[in-house]
C-alpha cells in the first residue's frame, strides 16, 4: 500500500479501517454463535424416542433446524457483503493496472531495444574478431574453431592456438605413424594374399595334373576294354566263321556224290562231243545243236556255278537250283 502511496499519491482513508472493524466484529458475532450452537446441539444429541419421547426428539429436530438455516442466512449475508468488497477492490486495482500497465510496456520496449543494441553491437565485435583471428589461424594448427574465436580474449585465444598447434602435430604424427602402419599391415596382408593365390594355383595344377592323369588312365582303361571287346568279338567271329566253313565243309561232303552224280549225267548229256545234242527245258523240247567249245565252256561255268552254289549256308533247294542251272546252261 505504502508503494501504490509513493507512486501516486494515495492516501490511506479512514473508510479502511471502518470496514476491517465490521469485518472483526461480523467474525466475532460468528464465532459466538457458533458457541452458542454448540451449547445448543450438545444437549440434543443424546435425544432418543424411547427415554425421551417422540415429541422432546421432534421439538430438539425442529431446534437444530432453525439454529441450522439462521446460521446459513448470516453465511449468506456475510458472504454477499465479502462478495461485494471483493468486486470493489477488483474494480478499483483493474482501474489502476489500466494507468501501470501501458507505461510498464513502454519501459519493456526501451530495455528490449537498449538490449538489443546490445547484442548487436557484441555481435558486430564478435564477427569482427572471428575474421580477424580465421586471417592469422596457423595453418598447422588444423580446422578453424569459430565459436572460441568469438568468445575468448585475446590471451585466452594465444594460448589456444598454441595448444591446437601442439595437438595438430601430435595428430599428424600419429595419423603418420597410423598410415605406415596401415601401408604395412596392407603389404603384409597382400604378400598373404599373393602366397595365397599362388598356392591356390599350385594345388588347382596339381589337381589338374590329377584329373588329366585320371581321364588318361580311365582313357586307357577304356582302350583296354574296347580292345578286350574287339578280341573278344574277333574270337567269336573267328569260331562262327570256323562253324561257318565246317558246315559248308560238311555240305560239300554231303553234295559232293549227288554233284559227281550231277557231273556225271552232264557229261553222259553233252558227251560225246562228236554230235549233236538236244536239250529239253520244263518239258518242252528245245533243240539245240553247240559246237565243241561252245559245249566244253558251258560245263566249265556249270560246274563253277554249281561249286558257288555248295559253298552257300543255309537251307537251300539244291535240286532246284541245279535244275535251273543246266536250263541256263542248255538255253
Amino acid at each position: 500500500m505504502n508503494d501504490i502511496e509513493d507512486a501516486f499519491g494515495i492516501t490511506e482513508q479512514t473508510e479502511t479501517s471502518a470496514v476491517e472493524t465490521s469485518r472483526e466484529q461480523q467474525l466475532t458475532e460468528l464465532h459466538q454463535v457458533k458457541a452458542d450452537a454448540l451449547a445448543t446441539v450438545r444437549p440434543l444429541k443424546d435425544l432418543t424416542v424411547e427415554t425421551h419421547g417422540l415429541k422432546r426428539v421432534t421439538e430438539g429436530r425442529k431446534a437444530v433446524v432453525k439454529l441450522r438455516t439462521s446460521i446459513d442466512k448470516r453465511r449468506k449475508m456475510l458472504n454477499e457483503e465479502a462478495k461485494k468488497w471483493i468486486d470493489t477492490v477488483n474494480g478499483v486495482a483493474k482501474e489502476i493496472g489500466s494507468i501501470i500497465e501501458p507505461v510498464e510496456m513502454h519501459l519493456k520496449h526501451q530495455e528490449a531495444l537498449h538490449e538489443e543494441q546490445q547484442r548487436q553491437a557484441a555481435e558486430a565485435e564478435r564477427v569482427e574478431r572471428v575474421a580477424v583471428r580465421r586471417m592469422t589461424w596457423p595453418e598447422n594448427a588444423g580446422a578453424f574453431f569459430e565459436s572460441e574465436a568469438g568468445s575468448l580474449s585475446a590471451l585466452e585465444w594465444t594460448s589456444f592456438t598454441f595448444e591446437r598447434v601442439k595437438a595438430e602435430n601430435v595428430r599428424r604424427q600419429e595419423e603418420a605413424q597410423r598410415a605406415a602402419e596401415c601401408a604395412e599391415l596392407e603389404e603384409l596382408r597382400w604378400a598373404k594374399a599373393e602366397g595365397d593365390r599362388r598356392e591356390a594355383e599350385l594345388l588347382a595344377e596339381r589337381r589338374r595334373a590329377e584329373a588329366e592323369s585320371i581321364a588318361e588312365l580311365l582313357a586307357e582303361r577304356n582302350r583296354t576294354e574296347a580292345a578286350a571287346r574287339q578280341v573278344e568279338q574277333d574270337r567269336q567271329a573267328a569260331e562262327a566263321e570256323q562253324t561257318r566253313i565246317a558246315r559248308i565243309a560238311k555240305m560239300w561232303d554231303d553234295h559232293e556224290a549227288e554233284l559227281s552224280a550231277t557231273e556225271a549225267a552232264i557229261e553222259a548229256d553233252i558227251l560225246p562231243l562228236n554230235r549233236p545234242v538236244i536239250y529239253s527245258a520244263s518239258d518242252r523240247m528245245k533243240p539245240l545243236v553247240l559246237s565243241v567249245s561252245d559245249r566244253l565252256t558251258k560245263f566249265e561255268e556249270l560246274k563253277a556255278a554249281l561249286r558257288e552254289l555248295l559253298q552257300m549256308h543255309g537251307d537251300v533247294d539244291w535240286r532246284g537250283m541245279i535244275r535251273e542251272a543246266l536250263e541256263d546252261a542248255t538255253a
